[in-house]
């Protein structure tokens, strides 16, 4: 009976650590010419917390406008809005500094804007002891048609 439970045990833990690498990682689809990623962040509250972008397939000829926004009580402690251009291989790393004073899952919005359009990324910024667990609604589909999977995020409605 303690084999079995331990099995069951360790079955659970590894079946935990492969949903949070899968949910580790954010990448954008390329609607704007250039590859965007960065992996999920966490920090305490009333900490500075830095999360890492990356950028790739940048044109020489010019870099990309990007624009970053926060949700909830989440705040940039740097620039919302810069222009990038491209290193040596057509790509570009940015770190980005959040914080939070209280604990709670979040999201750093990430908009890289070229001539060709758009790529939108949302990050998870995990502060203190909250937990970021991507979920399904209820009759949607937890993967798309070519087996991407589907994460739930938050939205607001805005009326005008």
């Amino acid at each position: 009976m303690k084999r079995i439970l331990l099995m069951l045990a360790v079955v659970s833990l590894l079946g935990a650590q492969a949903a949070f690498a899968q949910a580790s990682v954010s990448a954008a689809k390329n609607y704007g010419g250039i590859r965007v990623w960065a992996s999920a962040a966490r920090g305490s509250a009333g900490r500075p917390i830095s999360v890492d972008v990356h950028y790739a397939g940048l044109s020489a000829s010019g870099g990309a406008q990007v624009t970053y926004t926060t949700e909830g009580a989440l705040t940039l402690s740097g620039p919302a809005q810069k222009t990038i251009a491209p290193n040596g291989k057509g790509g570009y790393d940015d770190t980005v500094v959040v914080q939070a004073a209280s604990d709670g899952a979040y999201f750093l919005n990430v908009f890289a804007t070229t001539a060709a359009g758009t790529s939108i990324i949302s990050v998870p910024v995990t502060v203190g002891a909250a937990v970021y667990k991507p979920r399904s609604a209820a009759g949607v589909r937890a993967s798309a048609p070519g087996g991407q999977r589907v994460i739930e995020m938050p939205a607001q409605e805005t009326r005008r």
